[in-house]
């Protein structure tokens, strides 16, 4: 255990130092390549640090979880990835011919390939204690590495164009002519990604309809974490990519180790059921209050009367439907919390109804051995102890 902590450290070290390499070529590259390209590429080192660590983490504390070591060297690979950028950048455009600037340009275009096939299948199938489901997912496993290898080498030596350090489109310096049409045909083995990423998934949603409490709680993270970067994915193909974007795309990408990292390690765990219940609610209460916005301005703007100026209308309409939402935010909350709870986490809202109704029956109850009994079976209904008792203080003669 103690050689696996060591190594793990080691490995983390390598990624931080590749990291701070890249950053400094990155920068030293600024005055050249502009600081969208620098935004671009430094914000990747964010999911980079997320995977190292929590890989590390994992790693160090629980050694026979593959999934720790799957996720530092897929860290450890990106910040390769961001290194070689750094300095592609500064061998081709900032100090043209630079020894290896061919080939660390042509490494560039690649590194992706390995890292998604990797990150968006192995996790699953191991998820959360580091293990297969059962021996029959091992052909699913050794599939997935296959699809893999192949991918990726279709991918590095593709006689598609790929873009240099500029992002000008080039040829592949390295495509074998004796086998360019073999290699251009694996680009069907995408499929056969998409094939085992669904096998993965299903992998997961059995791991969650058989498994237990804890286990489901930790998958919990997991799907969360999965749902945000979808929507933010869905989002980015209906709107124009910004810088910002790339800046939130790696905030997103590092969610998913991020949120793996709290479910194996167990860190506050089984907070996610407060988590989705408190994100649900807010999304029906930002639902509600966009309508009821949107339903008073339109309601407004039309009641003004012709002769009065557009913009002051249009002023007054927002001012009263913003008064308005905020009147309604805190009664609409409850109600959100209310339906979330009755619908997701109903012994919390049986709960909060049984000592609701105690307190309304305390108010007219007098005789003391009745409400001793009846707090006793509240609690035991609400709390569920395995062992209650009261002891009243005797009143002072």
């Amino acid at each position: 255990m103690r050689r696996a902590t060591y190594l793990a450290r080691g490995l983390w070290l390598l990624l931080v130092a590749l990291l701070l390499i890249g950053c400094v070529l990155i920068m030293v590259n600024l005055g050249v390549l502009g600081s969208g390209y620098t935004v671009s590429v430094l914000a990747l080192g964010l999911p980079a640090l997320a995977l190292g660590t929590v890989g590390l983490l994992i790693a160090s504390r629980r050694t026979d979880n593959a999934i720790g070591w799957i996720y530092l060297s897929c860290g450890l690979w990106l910040s390769l990835a961001i290194a070689n950028t750094g300095y592609t950048g500064w061998a081709t455009v900032v100090r043209p011919g630079g020894f290896g600037g061919t080939a660390s340009e042509w490494f560039g275009n690649w590194p992706w390939a390995p890292l998604l096939a990797v990150l968006l299948t192995f996790p699953f199938l191991l998820f959360p204690d580091g293990h297969l489901l059962n021996a029959r997912w091992r052909p699913v496993a050794w599939g997935a590495g296959v699809v893999t290898v192949i991918w990726t080498l279709s991918v590095a030596f593709s006689s598609a164009q790929y873009t240099d350090a500029s992002g000008r489109p080039k040829q592949n310096p390295y495509t074998p002519e004796a086998l360019r049409d073999f290699v251009d045909a694996l680009e069907f083995v995408a499929l056969g990604f998409l094939f085992t990423l669904g096998l993965s998934v299903w992998s997961l949603v059995l791991r969650f309809r058989r498994g237990g409490y804890r286990e489901r709680s930790q998958i919990k993270w997991l799907i969360l974490a999965g749902l945000v970067s979808a929507l933010f994915m869905v989002q980015s193909l209906f709107t124009e990519w910004t810088s910002s974007d790339t800046v939130l795309l790696a905030v997103v990408l590092s969610l998913l180790p991020l949120a793996c990292g709290v479910a194996i390690l167990r860190y506050h765990l089984y907070d996610i059921d407060r988590i989705i219940g408190r994100t649900t609610a807010y999304a029906m209460v930002t639902a509600v209050l966009l309508a009821v916005y949107a339903v008073v301005v339109t309601s407004l703007t039309g009641l003004v009367p012709e002769s009065g100026s557009s913009g002051q209308a249009d002023s007054w309409a927002v001012a009263v439907a913003t008064l308005v939402a905020a009147g309604l935010f805190r009664p609409v909350l409850r109600w959100a919390r209310r339906v979330v709870d009755r619908r997701f986490n109903r012994e919390r809202f049986d709960a909060e109804r049984a000592v609701d109704a105690f307190a309304v029956r305390l108010r007219d109850e007098i005789e003391g051995d009745d409400v001793r009994a009846d707090l006793l079976r509240v609690l035991g209904s609400t709390v569920q102890p395995a062992l209650a008792g009261l002891w009243l203080k005797e009143p002072a003669p």
